[in-house]
């Protein structure tokens, strides 16, 4: 699990990498702050961004918090991770 010191660039530059790596194309890589719908990040991609949040940070995001301020783009869901990360410790 990460350590909960890590800051909310660095979560968020983690996600990038993570969507880059497994999501997106290598000819169309997602921009930080880009937005996941107008990416092209679907429900699929999602629930994979989901699973890599679980096995790196060591939780789940309930489905009641899986609102559009959470889920909008990467730093959106890294001050959500962020926060629940600091609160845990």
């Amino acid at each position: 699990m990460t350590a909960p010191t890590q800051t909310t660039v660095e979560i968020a530059d983690a996600i990038v990498e993570f969507i880059n790596a497994e999501i997106m194309a290598s000819s169309s890589p997602l921009q930080p702050g880009i937005a996941f719908e107008d990416a092209g990040v679907d429900s699929m991609a999602l629930m994979k961004i989901l699973l890599f949040v679980e096995t790196t940070y060591g939780f789940w995001i309930p489905d009641e918090d899986l609102t559009p301020a959470v889920i909008a783009d990467a730093t959106c869901m890294a001050r959500y991770i962020e926060a629940h990360l600091r609160s845990k410790s």
